[in-house]
This record gives C-alpha cells, structure tokens and sequence, in this order.
C-alpha cells in the first residue's frame, strides 16, 4: 500500500496525531479492506474493536485508556453529520447490551483511572500539540457520554429485555423493520441473548 505523505500529514494536523499513528491506522485499515476482500480470509476472522463502547459504557480495561478518552473527545467534530441523529443514538444503545452490565449501571467513575501522569505517558508522546488536561479532558468525554446513559422508556425495556435474553430490537426501530432484522441477526447480540437465557435457566427462580 502507497499513503499519500501530504494526507497523512493533513490528518495529523485534523486529529492531532503524530503523522507515524495516523500511518499506522491507515495501514491497519487498508489491511482488514483486503482481508475482506479475499474469497477465502474475509470469511474467516472474525475481528472485533469493542474500545468505544467500553470506553462509553464499561469498565476501562485498555492501557491505552487515556487515548480512547480523546479519540472520544474528537467524535462529535469528526462525525458531527451523524452524531447527533436518533438513528446513531439507537444502533449505539442496541450494541451496547453486548457489555457486562446494563447501561444503567455506568457512570462518571470508570474514567477515575486516567489522571495527568497517565496522559503524559500514554497519550503525550502521540501527539503533535500539547496534550489536554485530565480533569478537563473527562469533563468534555462525560458532556458526551452521559446523554446515552439516560435512558427513555423504550430503551430501558430493550436493555432490560436482554437482561433475561430477549433481543427486541423492535423496541428501538418500531418503523424500520429492516434495522430491526438486521441487529436480530448480529452474532455478537445472538451470543449475548444465549448466555444471559443459559444464566437464568442455570441460577433458577
């Protein structure tokens, strides 16, 4: 693969990035283009990237959290067409049963782990400009997060439901049965719907 030096460097200067990570994801994103090309590869892996919802909604596990965190922090500006349209909200919130707990019980604490030192060692060196405080760095992540975190009705019943194994995708497309069809299929909420129906069969009552 040929890059273009003059669009990495102007994504670089877009996200903020040191021009050796922009090259190292572009890299990494023609790699799995041709994976899934290949008549035989691209039905084989199965390769999963579960950093932005658990940076949304789960418990931090990466080291590299403080590099979620911004990347998180540039969501809005970067995919402002779509981030604020109820569809995004609705495939967002129908994934991320797919996580340990319920929404419900995710809050502001699962960012306490990334702190200035963190940032200056994980995230500084990556970075072109100087990097952000961490106190004001958490503020602006919560400012997006916790809209999905606050539940309406209609939502909590879905979340709720695949607690005890029942994927109603219906619940959150009511007028897009294909959507709905779709997420009914998705492996991933499958899985998630099969353990939970085996948990609650093997705890009882």
């Amino acid at each position: 693969m040929k890059l273009d030096p003059e669009r990495v460097q102007a994504l670089a200067g877009e996200t903020g990035f040191r021009p050796t990570a922009v090259e190292k994801v572009l890299r990494l994103g023609a790699l799995a283009a041709d994976l899934s090309r290949h008549p035989y590869l691209s039905k084989v892996p199965a390769l999963k990237g579960g950093a932005a919802l658990n940076l949304c909604f789960g418990a931090p596990q990466r080291r590299a959290l403080p590099r979620d965190l911004f990347d998180m922090s540039l969501l809005p500006e970067i995919a402002k067409e779509v981030w604020q349209t109820e569809r995004l909200r609705r495939i967002l919130i129908a994934i991320s049963v797919i996580l340990d707990h319920p929404l419900t019980r995710y809050g502001r604490d699962r960012f306490e782990r990334v702190t200035d030192k963190t940032i200056e060692q994980q995230l500084g060196p990556m970075l072109t400009r100087e990097a952000p405080d961490a106190a004001d760095l958490k503020s602006r992540v919560w400012s997006i997060v916790e809209p999905f975190l606050e539940l309406r009705p209609e939502e909590r019943e879905y979340v709720e439901l695949m607690q005890r194994g029942e994927l109603r995708p219906e619940l959150l497309f009511p007028a897009d049965e294909e959507m709905a069809d779709r997420l009914r299929r998705h492996p991933a909420l499958q899985w998630k719907a099969s353990n939970a129906r085996q948990y609650r069969s093997s705890s009882g009552p």
